[in-house]
């Protein structure tokens, strides 16, 4: 089985005025850590992954909801247990139509993190919407929705 876990925290950037990052955490979600380059499989929606910071800003900008105050990027991560057997390219896959739930509205970037005990999928969604400036604001209800939405992708899948 799957799990969908929203991450809740606050990466701290160079600059010690902001509060969150957004390049560090798009850097954290699409670049390995230990070898400082991107992951094998990575990909977006409503945007280029490699150039993801400078697009989500615009957004924020030409909507004029920039203020680094507010949070900057939902970041959200999919999981399969050691007993659901999931390759890293099976996992990009469903990590390309997972992040459809979002992109008729929001931008957003995903990349598949191999390499651990279980392969997982980080995603990260611009809080702004490029159709209309309005804000996400869905709370617990989208992610129970999100959270049968996946499940039933990876059903069909596997």
């Amino acid at each position: 089985m799957e799990i969908v876990k929203l991450v809740d925290e606050t990466y701290r950037s160079v600059d010690i005025k902001a509060h969150d990052s957004l390049e560090t955490i798009i850097h954290y979600i699409l670049y390995r850590k230990d070898m400082n380059k991107p992951w094998n499989y990575i990909g977006g929606i409503g945007i280029n992954p490699y150039n993801a910071a400078f697009q989500f800003r615009a957004v924020k900008r030409y909507f004029r909801k920039d203020d680094e105050s507010r949070r900057q990027l939902r970041h959200f991560v999919v999981s399969f247990e050691n007993g659901l057997c999931v390759d890293a390219y099976t996992a990009y896959i469903l990590a390309g139509e997972i992040a459809k739930y979002y992109s008729d509205k929001y931008q957003i970037i995903y990349a598949v993190h191999e390499g651990t005990d279980n392969v997982h999928i980080h995603f990260g969604m611009n809080t702004v919407s490029y159709v209309d400036g309005s804000m996400y604001s869905e709370g617990y209800g989208d992610y129970f929705r999100l959270k049968c939405f996946v499940e039933n992708l990876v059903k069909a899948y596997i």
